[in-house]
């Protein structure tokens, strides 16, 4: 079980592995600053990040930092394409901890 991600253990787990928490933080610390670079690109008309790379990140235990990103940026917000699979994405792991829970 130590070895499983951190998203897929349930919380009691997390927190008597405190080194989990912090990778789980960490990752969606990096995807945080993902989406806020894609959206500063935006801004600047530079170079995309494509969305199937902030969805797959967001999918591998990062969505928390995604949503907080797409609020905090009001990144993607009205796009349906992007936002219903964030949607979807969290479910997801939402029923993951739960199951484990």
């Amino acid at each position: 079980m130590r070895l499983l991600a951190p998203a897929l253990l349930p919380a009691s787990a997390l927190l008597q592995e405190p080194w989990l928490v912090g990778v789980w933080l960490g990752w969606n610390a990096i995807v945080f600053a993902l989406f806020g670079y894609d959206k500063a690109q935006a801004r600047r008309g530079g170079r995309r990040v494509p969305e199937k790379t902030l969805l797959t990140c967001a999918a591998c235990a990062g969505v928390f930092g995604g949503f907080v990103a797409m609020f905090t940026f009001r990144h993607k917000t009205r796009k349906a394409s992007f936002f219903v699979p964030m949607l979807l994405i969290a479910v997801a792991w939402g029923a993951v901890a739960y199951a484990l829970a």
